[in-house]
């Protein structure tokens, strides 16, 4: 944070866009409104005003008097899953701000649509550019790890930033004083000394989740085995984790879907679109209030009557308890799992995974969850591990 990293990334496309009459740049950024407020007033600091022909505000549209053009646009994976909007643009090059906010499959929609666009002055080759501050997502993996181990593709650079590469702010006695005396240590470690590994806090829920031992780059299911789908039903959003448990000791978490706005009916449409070849092979677990009356979706029906009509489930795959662990029990036999067995969740859980790694418990042991982080997805988490080893702490001999 700090360290200038929008400012040279919109400084280096408006270069671009005038050494290459005519180019076309695109910028993106997670939402509308952070575009504005951020990526936007930054680069109408900069932009020299006697190089702009004209701004289209209503698409965000800068054309310059040498034809080239830089524009905005909003990822708003909420409402593109499938990134149609993008799957059209004929650019020079994009640039990616905070891409750890941003999906790993638009990374790669952008190296397909970087170069499209024919100039006769073309630029010597596509360009994809992309700032980050230290996080725990999939930006990690595929960019600072493979920097620090080298293992970088040939054709990738990565620079460090820091504050101390910014004199405006590093000189500014008051501004650093600022950040010394009032951020706590962690925090100042991961965004302003640049710390990738500064994440942690006070009472983990899951004290024995690790990130290397747990996480598992993918998992391919086994057909001829169950796959388990937990749900729990959010308002907004419905969330559920799909796995398959192996054996006694051996489960995998290897997808998560989420719907931000929508009903059982919907979600279970998705489950049987992507796993249409697992059905009469499925099992369910979730969220036992699942069962209440007070949750009609059609007619007289709960959500797991609608899941088991449309999934075609029978009574014995409906693992759901008659009423949800404590968090307390929850927490005990979670670690456990952990430790003992061999429970693993695959990267692409990204929220699942975030949830697993900074879930965090009060003094009482009770699951923090705020409106900012709702832990969406930890309770699909719990359900699965309590329906896969619910006598893991009273039987252990059955385990092992």
């Amino acid at each position: 944070m700090g360290g200038g990293k929008s400012f040279v990334c919109l400084t280096t496309l408006i270069l671009l866009a005038r050494a290459y009459p005519g180019s076309k740049w695109c910028v993106i950024r997670e939402s509308l409104p952070t575009i504005k407020k951020t990526t936007l007033e930054t680069f109408q600091r900069i932009v020299p005003s006697n190089f702009i022909k004209s701004f289209n505000q209503q698409e965000l549209i800068y054309n310059f008097v040498n034809g080239s053009q830089i524009f905005f646009m909003a990822e708003d994976f909420r409402n593109d899953k499938e990134f149609d909007r993008f799957k059209g643009l004929e650019v020079n090059g994009f640039l990616l701000e905070q891409v750890e906010e941003l999906q790993e499959k638009l990374l790669s929609i952008c190296f397909i649509r970087a170069g499209r666009h024919k100039i006769p002055n073309m630029p010597p080759r596509p360009l994809v550019m992309a700032n980050v501050n230290p996080t725990l997502t999939w930006a990690k993996q595929k960019i600072y790890d493979r920097f620090v181990n080298k293992t970088l593709p040939p054709d990738w650079f990565y620079e460090p930033a820091k504050i101390s590469d910014n004199p405006v702010l590093f000189e500014d006695e008051f501004y650093m004083h600022n950040l010394t005396s009032h951020l706590d240590d962690l925090t100042y470690r991961r965004l302003i000394d640049g710390d990738w590994n500064a994440f942690a806090i006070d009472k983990p829920f899951l004290y024995k989740f690790s990130m290397e031992r747990h996480v598992k780059e993918a998992y391919t299911p086994n057909q001829y085995v169950p796959i388990t789908i937990s749900f729990d039903f959010n308002v907004e959003p419905m969330t559920c984790l799909i796995g398959q448990k192996l054996d006694m000791m051996t489960g995998f978490i290897f997808d998560e879907i989420e719907i931000k706005t929508g009903s059982t009916e919907e979600m279970c449409d998705q489950i049987i679109s992507k796993y249409r070849d697992f059905m009469g092979n499925m099992q369910v677990t979730g969220d036992a209030t699942g069962r209440n009356r007070q949750a009609v979706m059609q007619g007289n029906l709960n959500h797991y009557r609608v899941i088991k009509e449309k999934l075609f489930l029978k009574d014995e795959e409906l693992i759901v308890p008659k009423q949800n662990p404590s968090h307390k029990d929850s927490r005990v036999l979670g670690n456990s799992v952990l430790q003992h067995a061999n429970f693993f969740i695959t990267r692409n859980c990204e929220k699942a995974v975030t949830d697993a790694i900074y879930a965090e418990v009060d003094e009482f042991g009770e699951l923090i969850k705020t409106k900012g982080e709702g832990r969406h997805f930890f309770d699909n988490y719990r359900y699965i591990y309590h329906a896969w080893y619910p006598e893991f702490i009273t039987r252990p001999e059955k385990y092992f």
